[in-house]
């Protein structure tokens, strides 16, 4: 093919791609419309979470997490328990590490003095899939990537499918919006008045969430597995994740692991531990252990109301006596 009509072929192409994409961006990268998202969309838990956070006071205790840490978390059960020293549940139900270490960049990683990051546990056991090819991380940072955020965040995922999508949805986020947005013209009117309400209520209301009511019947503890096989993949999703928090908090002085109590057996193999090599300050195994029983959890995975305030008082209290011994040094 002739040079002059390979050009040609070339502008023909870039003009609506360029125009496709400053529709897209003059419609969702000028912060206007994630303030309108769907309340209890993923991306729409991320903007009432970020707007939230906006009114909490500098040096508190920043707890990121999933729907775990949203229903097993107090922040004034915790608060109280540690002798007064804020607590924020930064959590957003169904994120992964990878969203978190975003979040914090939203967040401001100096406003907080300490950052705790809930894990199934300190070893790295890989389960049936890559964690790292996971779609929800895109829905959910909807709002939140950013251009210079696109590269890091494409080359994360492991699949060519997954960084395909990845890319789409990044570059051009009428992708990854576009349920949101076919809702938001069906009813604008329901919208506005739903995402008045959560902003002018959400505050108070998880303020005197007490959890769920629920107790997990005998019957439905869940039965031991078969280990998956091992390739790695999630030794080195939390190598990267949890590495990018430590660079990004200044060091691991400030992050605090922990290890969140479950009622599934805990693998007794010998797994590397990304914890341990970036030698992050960790929780003991122990401090949630008495947890580990049916009468504190509300399903297989979420704490109840029983298990909430337990979880809660444990984790103030650890991070009051913390805070004691450093001052005694």
């Amino acid at each position: 093919m002739p040079y002059c009509s390979l050009v040609k072929l070339a502008v023909w192409w870039a003009i609506p791609l360029v125009a496709l994409f400053s529709l897209d961006a003059l419609l969702f990268r000028t912060g206007v419309y994630p303030r309108w998202l769907e309340p209890q969309s993923y991306a729409g838990h991320v903007e009432q979470m970020i707007e939230r956070a906006a009114r909490v006071p500098d040096g508190s205790v920043l707890v990121l997490g999933d729907s775990r840490i949203a229903e097993g978390l107090s922040s004034r059960l915790a608060s109280a328990e540690s002798g007064g020293l804020p607590f924020f549940n930064a959590a957003v139900p169904a994120s992964s590490p990878r969203c978190w270490f975003y979040f914090l960049n939203r967040l401001g990683p100096g406003r907080w003095s300490r950052i705790v990051l809930p894990l199934d546990d300190y070893s790295d056991e890989d389960g049936n899939w890559d964690v790292a090819d996971t779609d929800l991380d895109t829905a959910i940072l909807a709002g939140t990537l950013s251009l210079a955020d696109a590269p890091g965040f494409v080359a994360s995922h492991s699949s060519i499918a997954a960084r395909a999508t990845a890319l789409r949805n990044t570059l051009f986020k009428g992708f990854a919006f576009q349920r949101d947005l076919r809702e938001f013209l069906t009813a604008p009117r329901v919208r506005l008045e739903k995402v008045s309400q959560a902003r002018a209520g959400s505050a108070a209301w998880l303020d005197g969430y007490e959890g769920l009511a629920a107790e997990l019947a005998a019957d439905q503890i869940p039965a031991p597995r078969a280990m998956s096989p091992q390739h790695g993949w999630h030794h080195r999703y939390r190598l990267r994740w949890l590495g990018s928090f430590r660079d990004s908090a200044g060091g691991p002085e400030r992050l605090l692991a922990i290890r969140l109590p479950r009622l599934r057996p805990r693998s007794a193999a010998n797994l590397p531990s990304a914890v341990r090599t970036l030698g992050l300050a960790a929780a003991p195994t122990s401090l949630f252990e008495p947890l580990e029983h049916r009468e504190f959890f509300a399903d297989t995975e979420h704490l109840n109301r029983r298990g909430r305030a337990e979880f809660s008082r444990l984790l103030g209290g650890f991070l009051k006596a913390a805070a004691g011994m450093q001052h005694s040094r």
